[in-house]
């Protein structure tokens, strides 16, 4: 009952992002995928638990990302 309703909370959708180059990770992948990846083609909706997932990553990173700020470590951020 309470998963479902995280779940439905956090269950979104993917955004297309055209881009002109692809990921070491990709290599394997179908190249049809690939293609619609870089061009931006619309994805299928994340699942509440995928989402959730993703979005303790997305959390840690970015504690990961302040800790070595304060640091001292980081000089630069990320490009998007």
């Amino acid at each position: 009952m309470l998963v479902d309703k995280l779940d439905q909370y956090f269950q979104r959708e993917e955004r297309g992002r055209p881009r002109d180059y692809f990921y070491v990770s990709e290599v394997g992948k179908c190249p049809r995928q690939i293609y619609y990846t870089i061009k931006g083609f619309p994805r299928p909706p994340l699942d509440g638990l995928t989402a959730r997932k993703l979005a303790v990553g997305d959390d840690a990173h970015r504690r990961l990302v302040q800790a070595l700020y304060g640091m001292g470590i980081v000089v630069a951020a990320e490009a998007p």
